[in-house]
Protein backbone atom coordinates (compact mmCIF):
# COMPACT_ATOMS: atom_id res chain seq x y z
CA UNK A 1 0.00 0.00 0.00
CA UNK A 2 2.44 2.50 0.69
CA UNK A 3 4.07 1.89 -2.75
CA UNK A 4 1.12 2.70 -4.09
CA UNK A 5 0.92 5.85 -2.28
CA UNK A 6 3.97 6.74 -3.40
CA UNK A 7 4.05 5.86 -6.51
CA UNK A 8 0.35 7.99 -7.12
CA UNK A 9 1.79 10.55 -4.81
CA UNK A 10 5.36 10.68 -8.16
CA UNK A 11 2.77 10.17 -10.99
CA UNK A 12 0.78 13.06 -10.06
CA UNK A 13 3.62 15.39 -9.88
CA UNK A 14 5.34 14.53 -12.96
CA UNK A 15 1.96 15.22 -14.55
CA UNK A 16 0.58 18.25 -12.72
CA UNK A 17 0.44 21.02 -14.73
CA UNK A 18 -1.10 25.14 -14.07
CA UNK A 19 -4.74 24.64 -14.11
CA UNK A 20 -5.70 26.72 -17.72
CA UNK A 21 -9.79 27.64 -17.54
CA UNK A 22 -10.93 26.18 -20.81
CA UNK A 23 -12.60 29.68 -22.09
CA UNK A 24 -9.56 31.67 -21.82
CA UNK A 25 -6.66 32.06 -23.97
CA UNK A 26 -2.98 31.29 -23.14
CA UNK A 27 -1.07 34.36 -22.20
CA UNK A 28 0.25 36.03 -24.61
CA UNK A 29 4.55 36.57 -24.68
CA UNK A 30 6.33 39.23 -22.57
CA UNK A 31 6.48 42.65 -24.75
CA UNK A 32 10.21 43.19 -26.45
CA UNK A 33 11.16 46.36 -25.44
CA UNK A 34 13.25 48.23 -27.90
CA UNK A 35 15.27 51.27 -27.00
CA UNK A 36 14.13 54.64 -28.14
CA UNK A 37 14.61 56.36 -31.82
CA UNK A 38 17.38 58.60 -31.36
CA UNK A 39 17.46 61.70 -33.72
CA UNK A 40 20.30 62.05 -35.14
CA UNK A 41 22.90 64.63 -34.49
CA UNK A 42 22.69 67.97 -36.99
CA UNK A 43 24.93 67.72 -39.28
CA UNK A 44 25.98 70.43 -42.45
CA UNK A 45 27.09 67.72 -44.62
CA UNK A 46 25.74 68.25 -48.12
CA UNK A 47 25.35 70.88 -50.71
CA UNK A 48 24.07 74.59 -50.29
CA UNK A 49 23.56 77.72 -52.73
CA UNK A 50 23.50 80.95 -52.48
CA UNK A 51 23.67 84.62 -53.71
CA UNK A 52 23.70 87.96 -52.42
CA UNK A 53 23.99 91.70 -54.52
CA UNK A 54 25.13 95.12 -53.10
CA UNK A 55 25.29 98.05 -54.34
CA UNK A 56 26.96 101.34 -53.36
CA UNK A 57 26.78 105.15 -53.85
CA UNK A 58 28.91 108.09 -53.67
CA UNK A 59 28.89 111.64 -54.31
CA UNK A 60 31.97 113.78 -52.97
CA UNK A 61 33.55 117.26 -53.39
CA UNK A 62 36.62 118.91 -52.69
CA UNK A 63 37.90 122.30 -50.98
CA UNK A 64 41.26 123.14 -50.60
CA UNK A 65 40.20 124.94 -47.04
CA UNK A 66 43.96 125.41 -46.12
CA UNK A 67 45.20 126.80 -49.79
CA UNK A 68 47.87 124.54 -49.93
CA UNK A 69 47.12 123.96 -53.55
CA UNK A 70 45.76 126.77 -55.06
CA UNK A 71 46.84 129.55 -52.51
CA UNK A 72 43.59 130.70 -51.00
CA UNK A 73 42.81 129.50 -47.84
CA UNK A 74 39.76 129.65 -46.24
CA UNK A 75 36.72 130.22 -48.33
CA UNK A 76 35.94 127.92 -51.50
CA UNK A 77 34.57 130.47 -53.72
CA UNK A 78 38.04 131.88 -53.71
CA UNK A 79 39.35 129.54 -56.10
CA UNK A 80 39.77 126.23 -53.52
CA UNK A 81 36.96 124.19 -55.76
CA UNK A 82 38.56 120.69 -56.57
CA UNK A 83 35.76 119.44 -58.24
CA UNK A 84 33.47 116.63 -57.72
CA UNK A 85 33.41 112.92 -57.71
CA UNK A 86 30.30 110.80 -57.91
CA UNK A 87 30.70 107.08 -57.89
CA UNK A 88 28.19 104.05 -57.86
CA UNK A 89 28.50 100.14 -58.99
CA UNK A 90 26.69 97.54 -57.85
CA UNK A 91 27.99 93.40 -57.42
CA UNK A 92 26.63 90.53 -58.00
CA UNK A 93 27.41 87.37 -56.45
CA UNK A 94 26.69 83.38 -56.37
CA UNK A 95 28.52 80.31 -54.15
CA UNK A 96 28.15 76.99 -54.12
CA UNK A 97 29.51 74.74 -51.08
CA UNK A 98 29.33 70.79 -50.75
CA UNK A 99 30.64 69.53 -47.73
CA UNK A 100 30.66 65.22 -46.57
CA UNK A 101 32.07 64.84 -43.00
CA UNK A 102 33.24 61.65 -41.12
CA UNK A 103 34.04 61.26 -37.59
CA UNK A 104 37.24 62.61 -37.43
CA UNK A 105 37.30 65.02 -40.68
CA UNK A 106 35.26 67.69 -42.93
CA UNK A 107 36.07 67.89 -46.66
CA UNK A 108 34.46 71.06 -48.11
CA UNK A 109 34.04 72.41 -51.70
CA UNK A 110 33.35 75.86 -52.20
CA UNK A 111 32.89 78.01 -55.31
CA UNK A 112 32.67 81.56 -55.49
CA UNK A 113 31.59 83.87 -58.20
CA UNK A 114 31.72 88.09 -58.11
CA UNK A 115 30.78 90.13 -60.95
CA UNK A 116 30.38 94.06 -60.93
CA UNK A 117 27.64 94.64 -62.83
Amino acid sequence: MRKLAFGSIALLALTARAAMASDLPPPAPAPVYRPPVVAPVFSWSGCYAGGNVGGGWANTHAYDTNGVLTGAAGAPVLNGDLGSQTASGVIVAARSVAITRSTNWSLAFKGCLMVPA
